[in-house]
């Protein structure tokens, strides 16, 4: 072996690489290229990826002179079972071809002696450095991570050219790896089965075997019921419309475990890199824009990949990076959040409201939300791909639309919509009959990859919150998840499951409830319970039928957790569903008491606190239903001023919305102005309300008996409270109506009729 002149450590390479660590390499270096005269070796750079362990695994940028000659390598030092892999795998794919590329270069692999009990290798990328110059330090390569995030940031280099080297990129792996490529929905299974084996247990107490694993799985869960009750917290249970976010967990564990058939779309399965992420890519920085990519560490390398996962982590890496910094410029902030509206989160919310970890979970609320509109502004973009030309233009479909007032959030949507333009050209475009496929193979590998990122403990934080919203918006646009949920709901009885999301159960229990079946109703909900550990729209219709079922502390003990992150997530359906409980303890004191005329004692309190609650509901909401609930709370506790206002302000909101609302909707606006009506000063006030109430029977069917009991215990309250007089019209109103021998004998004395228990004919349970 040559004697090696001593190796020279510049630049990054200095910087980055541990002294302690030094010799050890130094004599590496010496046995790779020992068997040439080097006059000079020196190490410009040292590349690190995700991981931190240099001794298992260090990348370095090697110069090596040898009389005239000169060549600049990528060399991967460590752990034999780490290095190896990179030759193999590119082995596995080139096999005996030569491979042209310049963004894809040759390995060879070198056994290097053990340290200790361990072996030992070296690869080298042959000739991958010297692409990006000879001057160290002006043209030293850059990750196509970093190189992106100053694209957005600040636009230097050019976001137009990291969008060219992306194109190049793909190009060439479809160039020399895509084209043998086949779809294989089975493989395709076993190879996501494989990526989630280490991060699914991570996000559920269902798949925790490790006790260690618990307080990561705690946050996890608070993580995903965030982001339900942020972006789903408003859907009606009964709603059949798509949702706009799904628990990626939920969806793509019943795709993958618990379905039979699976459902993973048709994917295509062949050769790829697999593992093609910002910090496996290097790319040159001249005048001012990106060029000469090279691709290295092929150690997932492998002809039985997924191709889209290529795609897919490429996004998500890039996107998780981006993110949270494009949170922190003010004006993308503002401009992004400013799409939501009055939707939530609130960020008014007084602070003295909330302990540390709420108002932790508030702030994350926020970037969740942001990160939500931008995945909105992603898929916006994704849409306007509807052809070839769409895919293979150099601009982005919609002639570089303008996505947002924030430039730095228009260059992050096109450079991230670069690649899924790519991906709907190599994956579909490209092979025959599937340029209407690829979007689905596409989404259901993000929902996959946000929740195999868990399995990495360098994860950030904000990182974690950006894939789990990529994954779970993913989940909700595919059609095969939007069509099984649909036919779940809509068939004639509750189906045994297993169910893609709780959506499923909770709408039959719902209509449980609406039918007054509420043992049905109850049984349906602690079913969901069980399977859906995280929603809050499930702990809110839990509450809700243990109420109805007279068991109130439970209801309120499920429940009253909830309240402040109520006020943050605009949750005025939770705190109606407490105010609800409070009610109901008030009803059973009063009924107690015996006494007519309005409550006192601790009947009173219980309705003080309700009306609290129903307040808060109605300031928040501006919605009828709370609203009209603390007019007559506060009529019950003797506030009538404000019972008086509150009803007025019911009676203005149900006239605006009376209009173009559904049959359901409707009764339930008329019966809210009957009883805001009552709550008021007026004279007419009797008649009017029974009109009211009459209207809103009028647009019931026979199948909605069940709501028309709750209306008529309300009415009850109001009878014993205001005295027969005034209620008197209304009550009459119901006794006229065919609905009158489907309903139950009310609380409180039943309006003063004295009849025999009747059954819901549409339930057959007593109510």
């Amino acid at each position: 072996m040559s004697q090696l002149s001593v190796v020279r450590w510049e630049g990054r390479a200095e910087q980055k690489v541990r002294q302690d660590l030094r010799p050890l390499f130094e004599r590496e270096l010496e046995a790779v290229f020992g068997n040439a005269t080097v006059p000079q070796l020196t190490v410009y750079d040292c590349f690190a990826g995700y991981g931190g362990d240099q001794e298992q695994k260090v990348v370095l940028g090697v110069e090596v002179r040898a009389g005239d000659a000169f060549d600049s390598h990528i060399v991967k030092l460590g752990a034999a079972a780490d290095v190896r892999c990179d030759a193999e795998g590119w082995r596995n794919c080139a096999a005996a071809r030569y491979i042209g590329s310049r963004i894809f270069v040759r390995v060879r692999k070198i056994n290097l002696p053990p340290q200790g009990d361990s072996p030992r290798a070296a690869v080298i990328y042959e000739n991958a450095y010297i692409l990006f110059g000879l001057d160290q330090k002006t043209q030293s390569p850059e990750f196509l991570e970093d190189v992106a995030t100053w694209a957005v940031l600040d636009d230097k280099p050019d976001p137009a050219s990291v969008e060219r080297v992306i194109c190049q990129i793909y190009g060439d792996l479809h160039r020399w790896f895509y084209r043998t490529a086949r779809p294989n929905p089975a493989v395709a299974a076993d190879f996501y089965r494989r990526r989630l084996e280490k991060a699914i247990p991570k996000w559920s107490s269902r798949d925790a075997a490790d006790p260690m694993q618990r307080s990561e799985v705690e946050g996890r869960t608070v993580l995903r019921r965030d982001a339900v009750w942020l972006l789903c917290g408003r859907d009606l249970p009964d709603s059949t419309q798509p949702a706009v976010y799904l628990d990626p967990y939920d969806y793509v564990h019943w795709a993958l475990w618990d379905a039979q058939p699976q459902h993973v779309p048709p994917t295509l399965i062949g050769c790829s890199h697999g593992d093609l992420h910002g910090r496996n890519v290097l790319v040159g920085v001249r005048r001012g824009e990106a060029e000469f990519p090279v691709v290295y560490d092929y150690g997932d390398m492998s002809p039985t990949n997924v191709l889209v996962w290529d795609f897919v982590k490429l996004e998500v890496e890039l996107k998780t990076r981006l993110l949270p910094k494009l949170y922190q410029d003010k004006e993308a902030r503002r401009l992004l959040l400013d799409r939501r509206g009055d939707q939530p989160p609130r960020d008014n919310v007084p602070q003295e409201k909330l302990d540390d970890e709420e108002r932790f979970r508030a702030e994350r609320a926020r970037r969740m939300a942001f990160m939500f509109e931008f995945e909105s502004l992603l898929t916006e973009g994704t849409n306007l791909i509807l052809g070839r030309q769409d895919a293979e233009a150099r601009r982005p479909p919609g002639e570089r639309l303008t996505y947002s007032e924030s430039e730095k959030v228009n260059r992050a949507v096109r450079i991230l919509l670069r690649i899924r333009q790519e991906a709907a050209l190599w994956l579909g475009y490209e092979q025959p009959g599937r340029h209407s496929q690829w979007r689905e193979e596409y989404d259901f590998a993000l929902a996959v990859y946000g929740l195999a990122t868990a399995k990495w403990n360098n994860y950030e934080a904000q990182q974690s919150e950006c894939a789990l919203i990529s994954a779970g918006t993913a989940a909700a646009r595919l059609q095969a998840a939007r069509r099984v949920i649909y036919e779940q709901q809509t068939q004639p009885a509750a189906p045994e499951g297993p169910f893609p999301s709780y959506r499923v159960p909770l709408f039959h229990a719902h209509r449980r409830w609406e039918a007054g079946d509420t043992e049905g109703a109850l049984r349906s909900i602690e079913r969901a319970r069980i399977d859906f550990e995280h929603p809050v729209p499930v702990l809110q219709e839990y509450a809700l039928i243990l109420a109805e079922r007279k068991r109130l502390q439970e209801a309120r003990e499920v429940i009253e957790p909830l309240h402040a992150m109520c006020l943050v997530f605009g949750d005025f359906e939770t705190l109606t569903r407490i105010g609800r409980a409070f009610k109901n303890e008030g009803d059973s004191e009063w009924q107690r008491d015996n006494l007519p005329g309005l409550p006192d004692g601790t009947a009173k309190q219980y309705f003080m606190r309700a009306h609290e609650f129903y307040q808060e509901a109605f300031r928040l909401s501006g919605n009828y239903f709370p609203g009209v609930n603390a007019a007559t709370l506060a009529r019950l506790v003797g506030r009538d001023p404000e019972a008086i206002e509150c009803a007025e302000s019911v009676l203005a909101i149900c006239e605006r919305v009376r209009i173009g609302e559904g049959k359901d909707e409707l009764y339930w606006v008329f019966v809210s102005e009957g009883e805001a009506m009552l709550a008021t000063d007026r004279p007419d006030r009797a008649a009017q309300a029974a009109k009211y109430y009459g209207s809103a029977l009028r647009t019931l069917t026979e199948q909605q008996a069940g709501m028309a009991q709750s209306t008529w215990n309300q009415l009850c309250r109001l009878w014993r409270a205001f005295g027969a007089e005034l209620v008197e019209p209304s009550v009459r109103v119901f006794e006229q109506h065919p609905v009158w021998n489907q309903l139950s004998p009310g609380p409180l004395g039943d309006c003063g009729r004295v009849r025999p228990e009747r059954r819901l004919a549409t339930g057959g349970a007593m109510v």
